[in-house]
């Protein structure tokens, strides 16, 4: 679904907004992402963004949407959380994706195609997940950037143990990242039918 140029466009814009923020230990994970597969993986298996280079599309899809976020709400949310939450909110994906084959019929017709299948080796909550391999890189996470990350998933988080809820109350910032993150996935999504 995208070109090779746009992948690399997607992943020159990515890396080149994770750099603005200056924050540190951010090279570490721009290294850790360019020796995964980020920039080649799907966003999900056949939910939004189930291509080639969806993770990262997703990703700045979900960035761009807490700007307008920003601007239409008035929310004031500095401009490197909005890229850290953005932009890093899904990295518990990486090299999670598996591309496989499979038969299908398509009028009437038996036909094989490409298709995505998802294996987690550390399924510790997809949120979670996110911030502890951000922490354990090094990077400073404010405390609404790591509550945002692992809110994000809100309903959709089948662990027992966890309620968004309770970080939404806690501070109703939160909202944003799951917000924009569900307007990408929803509204705007992309996805391949088979």
């Amino acid at each position: 679904m995208l070109s090779e140029v746009e992948l690399l466009e997607n992943k020159n814009n990515y890396i080149e907004l994770l750099k603005s923020t200056n924050r540190e230990n951010i090279d570490k994970v721009i290294d850790m992402l360019k020796a995964s597969d980020f920039f080649e993986a799907p966003a999900s298996t056949k939910y939004h963004d189930n291509f080639k280079g969806g993770l990262c599309y997703h990703s700045l899809k979900v960035y761009g949407n807490l700007v307008k976020l920003d601007k239409e709400y008035n929310l004031q949310l500095a401009k490197s959380s909005m890229i850290i939450m953005g932009l890093l909110h899904d990295i518990c994906k990486i090299n999670c994706y598996i591309k496989d084959k499979k038969n299908v019929k398509v009028g009437g017709n038996w036909i094989t195609v490409d298709y995505w299948s998802f294996k987690d080796e550390l399924p510790i909550g997809h949120g979670q997940k996110s911030v502890i391999m951000l922490l354990q890189l090094g990077l400073p996470l404010t405390e609404l950037e790591l509550e945002s990350i692992v809110g994000h998933m809100n309903g959709y988080d089948k662990s027992d143990m966890f309620d968004a809820s309770n970080i939404f109350n806690l501070d109703s910032d939160t909202i944003w990242l799951h917000l924009a993150d569900f307007i990408a996935s929803y509204y705007e999504r992309s996805h391949v039918d088979y």
